[in-house]
């Protein structure tokens, strides 16, 4: 007789994760909840996801909103650095499509917003270019990889200015 071998058993400490994936893949309520970001799940209001699709006109005035409030903080966030730095200038265009912060010796800080992805681009002379979002309920820009705008600019400005901007 041929030899029997028993039914294979899931692997693994736990054994009803498949079915538990099941679940949460057949509730809508738990595929609209919860949202990838980075490295970990979080929960998303359902408030926060429609303020996150592109083209609506109530994330593009958040949007707008949030840029203008960003391009203020670093205008008198960094004021008091101007004799310190003799020559910064900043330049900001009238309807907030750009701004620019200029130290001089190619060290220049570039923010350039895109209304229609509802992104905003940072060109810094240290770390390069990098694109953040708009987190709706913190109301912080925030990369792909979780870090914050503020907290990368004042890094780099400490690399190529001098002093410590006034950041709200």
């Amino acid at each position: 007789p041929p030899i029997q071998r028993p039914a294979a058993r899931p692997r693994g400490p736990f054994p009803f994760r498949g079915a538990m994936r099941a679940v949460l893949r057949s509730s809508a309520v738990a595929r609209a909840a919860l949202t990838r970001r980075g490295s970990s799940t979080t929960y998303v209001s359902r408030k926060a996801r429609k303020a996150q699709k592109a083209g609506s006109p109530q994330a593009s005035v958040a949007f707008r909103d949030a840029v203008a409030a960003l391009f203020s903080s670093l205008d008198t966030g960094t004021s008091h650095l101007r004799e310190l730095n003799r020559s910064l200038t900043v330049h900001r265009e009238e309807n907030d499509s750009e701004m620019v912060l200029d130290l001089g010796n190619n060290n220049t800080f570039r923010f350039r917003p895109d209304e229609h992805a509802l992104t905003l681009m940072l060109i810094s002379p240290a770390s390069g270019v990098i694109s953040y979002r708009l987190d709706p309920d913190t109301r912080q820009w925030v990369a792909e990889d979780g870090h914050q705008l503020v907290g990368l600019f004042i890094r780099d400005w400490i690399r190529v200015g001098v002093g410590l901007p006034r950041l709200d």
